[in-house]
This record gives C-alpha cells, structure tokens and sequence, in this order.
C-alpha cells in the first residue's frame, strides 16, 4: 500500500504539530503544592487582568481561585507564566508576605509554615553562626550541627513586636533596639521554642534572679552551662528585642517593669544577662549542636 503526494517529510510535520497542538491542551500547571500558595489572596484584580494579557500573548490561559492558579497552554508559555506569577508573590509587601521573611530562608522546605534547615559547613551562614558561637564560649567546645529554624508565625510576631521596641525609641536613636543573643536549654525545651515560642512559663526552670521571663546572655559561654543534656548540647541563637533596659530582681514582671522598658539586666552599665518579658520579644534564629570537649 502507498500514499501518493505524500512525502515522509510531510507526515513527520504533520505529527510534530499535532504533538504541539496535544501539548497546548494537556500541559497544565498549579500551585497546590507551592510555599508560595497561601499568599495568592495578595495578587490585586489589576495584576490578575496583566497576568491574563500576557498568559494570552503566550499562547496560555490561566485561571484563579481563591487560593490556587491554574495554567494550561505550551509547557514554554506555562513557564513563563509561572515565572511571572512567583516574582508577583516574592515581591509582595503584605506584613504577612513573602518578602516580609529572611532572604536566606529555603522557602521549598517549609511545611505548615514552618522548617528547620541544616547548614552546611561549607556555607558563609554556618561559618558566621559557628565564629560567634566559637567566639564567646571561652573555648574546648565541639560543633557538631547548625540548624537554621524558619518558623513563618513566629518570625513575624518577633518582627512586629520590634517595630513597636523601635517606635518607643525614636526619641533616644542611639538605643539598640534588638540584639544578637544566647539561650542554653535542653533539646526539650529547644524543641517547644522553636516551634512555638520563648514561652515566659519557663521562667524559673533555672533561674529568676533578674526577673520572671525569659532569659538571654551576651556570651554563649555563660549559657552553655544551662544547655543540661548530657552528650550533646544544645544552643540558640537568637534575636532579642531588649530595647530600653533596667536593672533586674527576682520581684519583675511585665506588669510592674514600667511601660518604658522593654528588658531587664543584671548590670546597667555593661550587661551579661538580658531577660524580656513579652513572649514574642525573642526569635530562635539558629540551633547549635555541640559537645564539650573532655578536659584533660
């Protein structure tokens, strides 16, 4: 049996754009499974129209739901498309916005909100975190693991809580609204913190000499003595809202610390210890896995 005016050359076009007309209807795209999902609500009527104009000139259509986007057209233009619509969300100045998290977050590893995420030894974020810990720990320790917490609720509760520290400040600019402390625990502990928050209920598990709330220490070797485990330790680094501060006793609560202040000390002119007493005043930036090291 034969064709006649029918060249091999015609029936492979033919197939080549009947794949490309298949791939038109069949390739289609969604971000049920995106991070990026729960911010779709921020996209404005005016981007979505914009979004439709270009999904059209990229032979494309796209279509929105409450809290999903489907596309479906040419697997080129669905990449397009997608692309346009992730650099809408990152670029979204809602207080619960994407933008509104740390850059270096993985944001691919996060679950209901929430990741922790080893570093590895090779990266500048685990040499920077490792020399401060290193740095003021007074030496014979052993860095086992760094574990970067991104925990989207808290982070922005921390975040809101010092723009309210800042604001109080205005008028005294040369006060350090926020700092870089230490936390030493038991990986119990550590773990409910993380997750949830530096919780004020766990004021007098070790001490309360400077107040009833949460407490912090400039050098991570006075903290490693309250990192209680046996074998390995652990350690957060953390952000602090201290804010204007006052000397500390045993007697300090949030309602009697006086609305000025922000934080108590165990030393007004060169402080060690810093003890807050809002629980979204503090953040767990970072998880330190370590040993001491066997003394000789």
């Amino acid at each position: 049996m034969s064709f006649v005016g029918f060249q091999l050359s015609d029936v492979n076009d033919a197939i080549s754009s009947l794949k490309k007309e298949l791939n038109k209807l069949i390739q289609s795209d969604d971000w049920n499974n995106s991070p990026q999902k729960k911010w779709i609500r921020n996209i404005s009527a005016l981007q979505r129209v914009e979004l439709e104009r270009e999904a059209s000139v990229n032979d494309v259509k796209i279509r929105f739901t409450d809290d999903n986007i489907f596309i479906t057209g040419s697997p080129e233009g669905n990449k397009e498309i997608r692309g346009r619509v992730d650099q809408i969300l990152l670029k979204s100045i809602d207080s619960g916005g994407i933008s509104a998290l740390p850059p270096t977050w993985d944001l691919s590893t996060m679950k209901d909100d929430y990741a922790e995420v080893k570093l590895s030894r090779n990266s500048d974020e685990y040499e920077k975190v490792s020399l401060a810990f290193v740095r003021t720990s007074g030496g014979g320790v052993t860095i086992h693991e760094i574990t970067r917490i991104q925990n989207k609720h808290l982070y922005l509760q921390y975040q809101s809580q010092v723009k309210i520290v800042k604001r109080k400040l205005e008028v005294q600019e040369s006060i350090q609204a926020e700092r870089q402390l230490w936390h030493g625990s038991d990986l119990f502990t550590v773990k409910q913190i993380c997750q949830s928050e530096f919780n004020r209920s766990f004021a007098g598990k070790n001490a309360v000499a400077y107040g009833q709330g949460s407490y912090f220490a400039t050098t991570s070797k006075y903290s490693i003595g309250f990192a209680t485990d046996t074998g390995y330790k652990y350690m957060i680094m953390a952000k602090v809202a201290t804010g204007r501060y006052r000397l500390g006793n045993s007697d300090k609560t949030r309602k009697n610390l006086g609305e000025e202040y922000h934080s108590t000390v165990d030393n007004t002119t060169e402080p060690n210890i810093y003890v807050v007493y809002h629980d979204a005043a503090a953040y767990p930036e970072y998880v330190i896995k370590f040993t001491k090291d066997s003394q000789p």
